[in-house]
């Protein structure tokens, strides 16, 4: 019975250590850099980037996976979707890097009212999934801000 009580003793102190904070804040977005093709065609092309984003919380934390949709000035740029584990450290920022797949028939129609201007709305939304000590809660992304599009300027 001794034994009983010590190994559930240890399990649950084990899980409550392992379990996921419910004070995890989510990364703030800061910035896309390092834009470039990949590949450009008349359906589809592909680009990357890096989205640089801020942990705010005084741990580290580990992205399993992301899975995004990219706007401009509320016009779908393309999904993405990430799934390489990146390690995120405590208090600092990091890069994700993005390969972004665009549909052409919905960049064409827009590309000179999108690339006429300094700034544009960049819209993400989707889910990513963040965990510590092995356990990965989904959070959803839903960030919409000014980007400089010197980035795309070649």
């Amino acid at each position: 019975m001794f034994r009983f009580r010590l190994w559930s003793t240890l399990l649950f102190v084990t899980l409550g250590a392992c379990l996921p904070n419910k004070n995890i804040k989510e990364p703030d977005f800061i910035r896309a850099q390092k834009f470039g093709i990949r590949s450009l065609g008349l359906k589809t092309s592909s680009v990357s980037m890096e989205l640089i984003y801020f942990n705010p919380n005084p741990f580290g934390l580990k992205l399993k996976n992301a899975d995004l949709e990219v706007f401009l000035d509320n016009r779908v740029l393309g999904h993405s979707f990430v799934d390489t584990l990146i390690d995120i450290p405590a208090k600092d920022s990091f890069a994700l890097p993005v390969k972004l797949d665009v549909d052409m028939k919905t960049l064409f129609p827009n590309a000179w009212a999108i690339l006429s201007q300094k700034e544009v709305e960049l819209s993400l939304k989707g889910k990513v999934r963040l965990g510590r000590g092995g356990i990965f809660v989904n959070f959803p992304v839903d960030y919409s801000g000014k980007q400089d599009l010197s980035i795309f300027r070649f």
